[in-house]
C-alpha cells in the first residue's frame, strides 16, 4: 500500500520525538510536485562538486577546462559559471560555498551514493561518495547510469529536513534549550533546499522556497 504525506509526517514526528527535537505543530504537509529526472540530478551533483571545490582551493579555470573536455559546461547555470570564471573570490563567499558539500551529499544520497544520510549535527565526510561521482567517473556515463532512490524515501527525507528547519526557525519551541547542541543549522539549511529542488518538479535551483 502506497504511503501518504500524512503517514510520512507521522514518522517524521516520531523520529523527532525520539531525538528530543520539538515539532512545529502547524507545519503544512508536503505537496511534492514530482521527482526531478535523474539526469538533472547528476548534472547538479557535478555543478555542486565544482562549487565545493572552489571552497577547497580548486582552480575555477581548471574546473571549466575539465567540464569543457567532457562536453558538460551546460551543467552550470549562469551564476555557477560566473563563480568559476572569477579569478578570486572573497573569503566570506568561499566559506558559503564550503557548505555546498552538504547539498552535494544530499543529492548523492538521493542517488544511492552513500548508504545513509548522517544526522545533521556536524559536517559530512564526502570521502565515501567521491569514488562514485565525477571526475572519478566520466560525466556522461554518470549522467546516463544514475538511478534515484524510491520516491517515498526521497519525500520522507525532505519532510524530515522541512521539519528540522522549522524547529530551528522557531526558538520558542525549545523551552530555553540550545538547538545547536543537537543540530547544525548550516547543515540543515543546505541539505533542505537540495531535497526541495529534487522533489519540486520544474523549479530552478534559485527558485526553491525555504518557508517554515
Amino acid at each position: 500500500m502506497e504511503d501518504s504525506f500524512h503517514e510520512v509526517r507521522q514518522r517524521t514526528h516520531a523520529l523527532l520525538q525520539q531525538r528530543g527535537i520539538p515539532s512545529h505543530p502547524y507545519l503544512p504537509l508536503l505537496d511534492a510536485e514530482g521527482i526531478r529526472p535523474a539526469g538533472e540530478v547528476a548534472d547538479k551533483i557535478v555543478a555542486l562538486y565544482c562549487l565545493a571545490g572552489l571552497a577547497n582551493e580548486a582552480d575555477g579555470g581548471l574546473l571549466l577546462e575539465w567540464l569543457a573536455e567532457e562536453d558538460s559546461l551546460a551543467v552550470l547555470d549562469a551564476g555557477e559559471l560566473k563563480l568559476l570564471e572569477e579569478p578570486e573570490l572573497p573569503e566570506d563567499l568561499l566559506n558559503e560555498l564550503s557548505w555546498k558539500q552538504e547539498a552535494l551529499y544530499a543529492l548523492c544520497w538521493a542517488a544511492g551514493i552513500g548508504e545513509e544520510m548522517p544526522w545533521p549535527d556536524s559536517e559530512v565526510d564526502l570521502s565515501e561518495v567521491f569514488p562514485g561521482i565525477p571526475p572519478e567517473v566520466p560525466i556522461e556515463s554518470f549522467r546516463t547510469s544514475l538511478a534515484l532512490r524510491e520516491r517515498w524515501a526521497l519525500i520522507e527525507a525532505l519532510d524530515l529536513y522541512y521539519n528540522l528547519h522549522a524547529s530551528l526557525s522557531h526558538s520558542e519551541l525549545w523551552g530555553g534549550r540550545d538547538p545547536e547542541r543537537v543540530l547544525s543549522t548550516e547543515v540543515v539549511v543546505e541539505r533542505r533546499p537540495a531535497l526541495e529542488w529534487l522533489c519540486s518538479g520544474k523549479l530552478d535551483w534559485d527558485e526553491v522556497s525555504l518557508d517554515t
